[in-house]
């Protein structure tokens, strides 16, 4: 809608300014969500992300037999995210780490767009919309700071929540929900929290329309929306063996560690309820209560697990902004004299967002490796130069990182698939080998296990000393590399070692 002001002689005519204003505030707003979003860094998972994308490619369809492990004999693989890692490959195919760079920066700009479209028909001004979008970052940065199948989660996350809020008025929005559950289970397994979100506003909505006309409205998309998730390789089997695993908590995985609230993020999101608690009690807008059950239930979330803090601040923004907004209006009203700008304003505001992305452009030019010194680099260059082919037991942290570099030549007792690929019995012994607990060393006597890499001054690094059928190969200060006695390509691995040089270390990805 075109703004106007009254002209001398009393007609209606544009304020041009105030429309300036509005297209500057739009570009600085997604200027900075190109900036903060294409910060970038590899985590643990990002080798196995791409490695198995770029195999799937090559194997033209989703492998059921995992090659990466020696230990996975009969256990089938289910890669939920076979897409996601599919779309990740062929980013890397077209431009290497810039492709994976824009490919997720891309995705949450519009899942932020989305967020935007929907709270600027509440909230009068664009820059108070930033501003919220942009405090809601404090939550969202530890998820959009890797590339991660989560970042589809959070573009169709939003959509389900946007789908049911314009359903309220509108049924016939539902039919956006089975195009999205088709999709999602293909691309990250948290399509289950989506779903739930769904079906628990529809039950929420049905008891409160109880009529026959709105029940058949409601249930068709409903039930395709429950059909389409059997669109997978696996079919049923993927939602029976999720549902199996919702259980377990893994505890040694910090993301799926409750939150603490004397965190930073606990901090942030005792800062954000209390903001919402507020502003719903001075906001004159209806409230709706079907939307604010869901948004109790996504606060609750984040306790259960540090991870579903996205669930939540997503379902904040979406529930609270418009309430958010409205209460900063009662607060400080906005001035029509004060909202049509002189030139100058919109002018500086696209200046200042065309010097954000020429300041932060270099984003775009590698992913950083955080904490390269951690990666066992020099270990897994020697391997790799020695030509072996063998078995390795090898850290959680570092599995996907062996298997870029070394499979399928060389196979790993472990990756960050974790419950996707292997057995509770194997996770198990791959964990008591890396932390020296218990029977520790049940992964090499038990298995066909030829070659250990190990954390450097680990518990395990003094038990694999002790072990009369392990050979030191190898030492850093992060690494440890030991050889079983009887391995017949140990000699062919000591000579890589004594050739090997180390090279300066490239701390980008891969």
């Amino acid at each position: 809608m075109q703004t106007t002001v009254q002209s001398n002689q009393g007609e209606q005519i544009p304020d041009r300014r105030i429309a300036l204003w509005n297209i500057a505030v739009v570009c600085l707003i997604l200027s900075g969500l190109v900036v903060v979003t294409s910060r970038t860094i590899a985590d643990p998972d990002l080798w196995g992300h791409v490695r198995f994308g770029l195999d799937t490619i090559q194997n033209r369809g989703v492998m059921r037999n995992d090659p990466y492990s020696y230990l996975t004999a009969g256990q089938p693989w289910f890669n939920h995210e076979w897409l996601a890692e599919v779309t990740f490959a062929m980013a890397w195919l077209v431009a290497r780490a810039t492709g994976l760079v824009v490919l997720k920066t891309s995705l949450w700009v519009l899942a932020y767009l989305l967020l935007y479209w929907n709270l600027v028909k509440h909230i009068k001004s664009h820059l108070r919309v930033g501003i919220i979008l942009f405090l809601s970052m404090t939550l969202t940065f530890p998820f959009f700071i890797t590339i991660r199948p989560q970042s589809f989660t959070a573009v169709l996350y939003v959509l389900v929540l946007i789908s049911i809020m314009h359903a309220e008025g509108k049924i016939h929005f539902l039919w956006i929900c089975p195009l999205i559950f088709a999709v999602w289970p293909n691309l990250h397994g948290a399509f289950i929290a989506g779903f739930g979100i769904l079906y628990l506003w529809a039950a929420l909505y049905l008891l409160t329309h109880r009529t026959i006309g709105i029940w058949k409205q409601v249930f068709p998309p409903l039930l395709l929306s429950g059909l389409a998730l059997l669109v997978n390789p696996y079919g049923i089997d993927l939602l029976t063996f999720l549902f199996q695993n919702l259980a377990d908590s893994r505890l040694e995985i910090i993301e799926w560690q409750p939150m603490q609230i004397h965190s930073l993020t606990g901090a942030f999101f005792l800062l954000w309820i209390a903001i919402i608690l507020s502003c719903l009690i001075f906001s004159r807008k209806p409230r709706n209560p079907r939307f604010l059950i869901l948004l109790v239930i996504t606060a609750y979330l984040p306790f259960m697990a540090l991870r579903y803090t996205l669930f939540f601040i997503l379902t904040a923004v979406l529930v609270a902004g418009e309430h958010i907004g409205d209460t900063w209006e009662r607060l400080m009203p906005l001035s029509q004299q004060s909202a049509r700008r002189t030139i100058g304003a919109p002018v500086l505001t696209l200046i200042t967002a065309m010097m954000l992305l020429a300041w932060k452009w270099t984003n775009f030019n590698g992913i950083p490796i955080k904490n390269p010194e951690y990666y066992p680099i020099a270990a897994v260059s020697i391997l790799n130069q020695s030509q072996i082919i063998g078995n390795l037991a090898v850290h959680f942290d570092w599995g996907d990182y062996a298997l870029w570099h070394l499979a399928p030549e060389i196979k790993v007792s472990l990756d960050t698939r974790r419950e996707m690929a292997y057995s509770e019995v194997i996770y198990k012994e791959n964990v008591r080998n890396m932390t020296g607990i218990g029977d520790w060393s049940a992964l090499l006597d038990d298995h066909p296990t030829q070659i250990a890499l190990v954390k450097s001054a680990s518990p395990t690094d003094n038990l694999m000393k002790l072990h009369v059928d392990w050979i030191e190969i190898y030492r850093d200060e992060v690494s440890v590399l030991f050889s079983h006695k009887d391995y017949v390509q140990r000699e062919q691995l000591l000579r890589a070692v004594t050739d090997y040089e180390l090279l300066e270390v490239d701390d980008y990805f891969p």
